[in-house]
C-alpha cells in the first residue's frame, strides 16, 4: 500500500521476520523501511556465512580455518 506510513510498514516488516533475526535487528531499531532490509539483509548474509564456515569446518575437522 503506497500510503502506509513507515511505521505501519515497519510493523509488518518485523511481524514478518524471521524469529532467528529478530534480536539483532531489534538492537539497532531501524527507523525506516530502508534500514529495516538493509538490516535484515546484513544480519541474514552473516548468518549464511556463520552455517557454511561451520559446515565446512565439519567437513574438514583437521584443517584449520583463517578469517584475517
Amino acid at each position: 500500500d503506497p500510503h502506509m506510513t513507515d511505521a505501519s510498514k515497519l510493523d509488518h516488516l518485523y511481524h514478518g521476520l524471521k524469529s532467528s533475526l529478530m534480536k539483532d535487528v531489534l538492537r539497532d531499531a531501524p527507523a525506516t523501511p530502508a534500514a529495516f532490509l538493509d538490516k535484515a539483509r546484513h544480519e541474514e548474509n552473516l548468518d549464511r556465512l556463520v552455517t557454511t564456515a561451520a559446515q565446512h569446518t565439519n567437513d574438514n575437522d583437521t584443517q584449520a580455518t583463517n578469517y584475517s
